[in-house]
């Protein structure tokens, strides 16, 4: 992709994707069960936060939430910023992911939100099934 930046012309390698609609989250225990939160999350950063309008950088962002999903259904809302899980700082999703993956349904995590400025927490039970 060639791009210009005031006079400047620059070259850039762009890789297209689809976009999940939804993040499945495989857990590590005996049954190998997979959670599928019906939410889709992105790492934050200063450029996330404006472009969103967000009033932190850190954590994840909730970016989609889908009508009837275990997200939704636990309180969780598009633009939501995750910053920590059981009291564990989340850094990237990676770190998101890790956390639920030693879980077993129907675990509850307190999940501490940043939602539009202000912060508390949201108590997240794992689906059953």
């Amino acid at each position: 992709l060639e791009i210009y930046r005031k006079t400047t012309k620059m070259t850039i390698t762009v890789i297209a994707g689809e976009a999940p609609e939804s993040e499945v989250y495989k857990t590590r225990g005996e049954e190998d069960k997979t959670f599928d939160l019906g939410m889709v999350l992105i790492d934050n950063s200063p450029s996330v936060s404006r472009d969103y309008e967000l009033k932190t950088s850190q954590g994840i962002v909730v970016k989609q939430v889908e009508r009837g999903s275990v997200a939704e259904q636990n309180g969780i809302r598009q633009r939501d910023v995750i910053l920590e899980v059981n009291r564990r700082e989340l850094k990237n999703v990676a770190d998101f992911r890790n956390i639920i993956a030693g879980k077993k349904p129907g675990s509850m995590l307190m999940l501490y939100v940043n939602r539009d400025g202000d912060e508390g927490l949201v108590r997240f039970v794992l689906p059953e099934e």
